[in-house]
């Protein structure tokens, strides 16, 4: 389970999806910089959050996010664990793949709808984008690996 390569890229996908989930680190944000007690917004993973003069801090939850994020990592660490049954494993990554990509197209979305409503203010894209994308990748990653497995066993039967 371990010696292979595809189990290696799981579980760092499943080690990114903590990140993402618990962590919820923020990857944009909107501040003035000749005013910044006017309004800045923290957009982050899970939730965007709003700072005005008046008021700390209002945060509003994306729950979708939250789902597509805990998706990603269950099925992971769910096909780490599906090492005998290939097909199945190699569909989980596909789908994987593909929460990754929705993930990342719905922050796209909210960037730019932010982006949008408040186009006076000046923003900052953050590092952490690439996480999504590094979860696409390392999911593409293991179906490879899956399938390169799947194409030696199918040779070692075919040599029996």
């Amino acid at each position: 389970m371990i010696q292979r390569i595809q189990t290696l890229y799981l579980l760092l996908i499943f080690l990114i999806a903590n990140l993402m989930l618990f962590l919820n680190p923020r990857f944009a944000s909107f501040r003035q910089q000749d005013n910044p007690a006017k309004v800045s917004v923290e957009v982050q993973f899970i939730s965007n959050t709003t700072y005005n003069a008046t008021d700390v801090g209002v945060s509003n939850p994306k729950l979708l996010n939250v789902i597509l994020i805990v998706a990603l990592g269950v099925s992971a660490l769910l096909a780490v664990f599906l090492y005998k049954h290939i097909a199945i494993q190699k569909k989980i990554c596909i789908y994987g793949v593909i929460a990754s990509f929705v993930l990342l197209a719905i922050l796209f979305f909210d960037y730019y709808n932010i982006a949008g409503q408040r186009n006076n203010i000046p923003s900052y894209p953050g590092f952490h984008l690439v996480w999504p994308i590094a979860c696409a990748v390392f999911g593409f990653l293991a179906w490879t690996a899956i399938r390169r497995d799947e194409e030696l066993i199918k040779g070692m039967d075919r040599i029996r």
